[in-house]
């Protein structure tokens, strides 16, 4: 969604960070202000309690947006699994991006329901008993509501306007 200019500012902006296998990238439960891309090599991703592994990710595969987008710690461990390259894109360039492009912001919501969607697949009763193409076709159809600090959303003795499902 970025035009030719804005790219180019963002990559004269974009710092590139070098690791080794098993360093350290980002622990759970620490405040997140960047978004990394996998430039080259390989990281994993470790939810700490029970410790598991969530992801394997690869070059062109991205992590820290849900930190990044609402200020949450980090909500999982990641760590290099054999040598990585990695951008690191802070939250002062994603704002100064957004507000010169705000198309990206778009995007970059839509990469974050499409993440916590997928969250939500893999870890979910609700789901577990769907084949994963139906699971996602369900998944999809659901609408992605940002609510604000007590915002009413279901009264008592009134109609649900649907399953509301919690993300984050």
């Amino acid at each position: 969604s970025l035009g030719a200019d804005d790219l180019r500012y963002v990559i004269e902006r974009i710092e590139v960070r070098e690791h080794a296998p098993r360093d350290l990238i980002v622990r759970q439960g620490v405040a997140g202000g960047s978004l990394f891309v996998v430039v080259r090599g390989r990281v994993q991703v470790i939810a700490e309690s029970p410790r598991r592994e969530l992801a394997s990710l690869g070059e062109g595969a991205f992590f820290g947006e849900l930190a990044l987008l609402t200020n949450f710690p980090r909500s999982a461990t990641v760590v290099a699994v054999e040598p990585t390259q990695l951008l690191e894109i802070s939250r002062d360039l994603v704002s100064e991006i957004v507000r010169r492009s705000p198309e990206v912001l778009k995007t970059l919501l839509r990469f974050f329901r499409d993440r916590l969607l997928d969250r939500l697949l893999g870890s979910s009763a609700l789901f577990s008993s769907f084949p994963p193409d139906e699971a996602r076709a369900l998944a999809d159809r659901f609408l992605f509501l940002e609510l604000e600090p007590a915002m009413r959303v279901i009264a008592k003795g009134e109609r649900a306007p649907g399953l509301l499902l919690l993300l984050c």
